[in-house]
């Protein structure tokens, strides 16, 4: 199976050998919930894992929000494989009462079985080789990591792939339009989480633009020209560059804006959503225009570093 997103990037990681994409517990830490790791990447809307359990040494692995330790508390949802041979559910640190063994729901699993946890409009869905086994009732939103944690020595976890959006590749030109610059080889449309990573060719807009969610990571830069890029949900800019030409970003919710620059005239609307806090550290040209045209509070931080200048 082709790999959507290339490999996934860990961080946190403590007491792990990590080959390609198979983590495993080092085999000389002690026999306790002390070994895990936590995906640089994450997700504000749909998204998946894969993997697979190569041995049924007491390993999990599905999403976080963030890692607070490596031990099972840290993980909002997950599949734990038991060394019995069942799988079983946790949710926010605590194991389900009705799946696995003896339980209504009681999967098995060998290593060869495909495991699967998703985000799907709002809903976690659990799944062994393309079939739902359990779905969550606790309605998920928010950004999401990949989460794992390990107990016995030699416990490993192979993750097949992953799909968090669609993403920028850049692979024919600097055109948002054009299908093959994108990993899913089309154009974003509306419910689509859009993601720019770190690039060489990136890019440039060349009519108005409809997304989901807009992610512009360490690295990215995007151009707007004169045209508007309405984001529906959750706009995150980090490290990033921006130019335009009286473009404009305008977007439900600014979830976060920081160490950014933004050369030309350039809007950033804020048009509905919630309470939005943004750290400092960007550079704005003075043609920048920042308007909340929301009934929510928009705090853009003056005492963060952030400076106007021409650029």
């Amino acid at each position: 199976m082709k790999n959507l997103h290339g490999q996934i990037q860990w961080t946190n990681v403590f007491y792990l050998t990590i080959t390609g994409q198979t983590l495993q517990k080092v085999g000389n830490v002690r026999t306790d919930w002390n070994a895990g790791a936590i995906s640089q990447q994450n997700f504000y809307n749909d998204g998946w894992v894969e993997f697979r359990f190569p041995s049924n040494k007491y390993a999990m692995m599905g999403f976080g929000a963030f890692n607070t330790s490596v031990s099972p508390s840290s993980i909002k949802y997950a599949i734990y494989a038991h060394i019995n041979g069942y799988l079983y559910v946790y949710e926010n640190g605590s194991q389900l009462p009705n799946i696995g063994k003896y339980k209504p729901i009681h999967p098995q699993f060998t290593a060869t079985d495909v495991l699967r946890v998703e985000r799907s409009n709002g809903i976690i869905y659990y799944k062994k080789n393309g079939v739902t086994f359990y779905t969550s009732t606790i309605p998920s939103s928010g950004p999401l990591h990949v989460d794992c944690s390990f107990m016995l020595a030699n416990a490993a976890i192979s993750v097949i792939n992953y799909m968090f959006g669609l993403e920028w590749t850049g692979a024919q030109n600097e055109s948002w339009n054009e299908p093959g610059n994108w990993n899913l080889n089309r154009v974003p449309t509306v419910t689509d989480h859009v993601i720019v990573n770190a690039c060489s060719t990136c890019p440039k807009l060349s009519s108005p633009v409809n997304v989901g969610t807009l992610q512009l990571n360490n690295g990215s830069a995007l151009d707007l020209d004169n045209h508007s890029l309405t984001v529906q949900t959750a706009t995150i800019i980090n490290s990033s560059k921006l130019k335009s030409n009286e473009g404009i970003i305008r977007s439900k919710d600014f979830v976060e804006m920081k160490n950014s620059a933004f050369n030309g005239g350039i809007t950033l609307e804020k048009s509905g959503g919630t309470l939005n806090n943004c750290y400092g550290g960007n550079i704005f040209s003075p043609k920048v225009k920042i308007l909340n045209s929301s009934t929510n509070t928009w705090n853009v931080s003056t005492q963060a570093q952030n400076i106007v200048k021409n650029l």
